[in-house]
């Protein structure tokens, strides 16, 4: 549970966004790729098969990639209004000699 205190939470969202944009990263990185591969191909040595094979992995590929990113975000989300809560919490004083 030390995890959901607020230095915790500020901590899980930062290795999020890391990874957020690790994602991304690798999401642009296919993308360039692909673009770079499809560029440089010679139409008259990539026969119709493959070249469709290889555009649906890579749009497999960007799918994964983007519903990570959706993922992340949206952890990130949670963790901010759990953040927000807990920033609106006021501890309450007991009063001297009441037990809990």
């Amino acid at each position: 549970m030390s995890e959901l205190t607020r230095d915790g939470l500020e901590r899980i969202r930062e290795a999020l966004r890391a990874e957020r944009w690790a994602v991304a990263r690798l999401h642009a990185l296919a993308s360039a790729s692909a673009r770079e591969v499809m560029a440089r191909a010679d139409a008259e040595e990539w026969d119709s098969r493959a070249a469709d094979l290889f555009r649906s992995r890579l749009t497999e590929i960007s799918e994964e990639l983007t519903s990570a990113r959706r993922a992340l975000a949206r952890a990130i989300d949670a963790i901010d209004r759990a953040l927000l809560a807990l920033a609106n919490v006021v501890p309450v004083e007991e009063p001297a000699g009441v037990a809990r």
